[in-house]
């Protein structure tokens, strides 16, 4: 199952990902992909979460 955080802010902190950190150690063994996608455009890995441009979030279902 995976999941996904979206935040409005230009530039990604480590507060965002505190919901969707919280939701891969409820989810467990259950737990896939995690993306967090934010206003901003750089796109790279973070915390064990793929950061996504809102620009590019449509690729996330592919």
């Amino acid at each position: 199952m995976d999941a996904v955080e979206v935040k409005s802010g230009k530039t990604v902190t480590h507060e965002f990902f505190r919901a969707i950190g919280r939701w891969k150690e409820i989810a467990g063994e259950s737990a896939g992909r995690t993306f967090l996608v934010y206003g901003g455009d750089e796109e790279y890995k973070r915390e064990g979460h793929s950061v996504l441009s809102w620009r590019n979030a449509g690729g996330i279902a592919g």
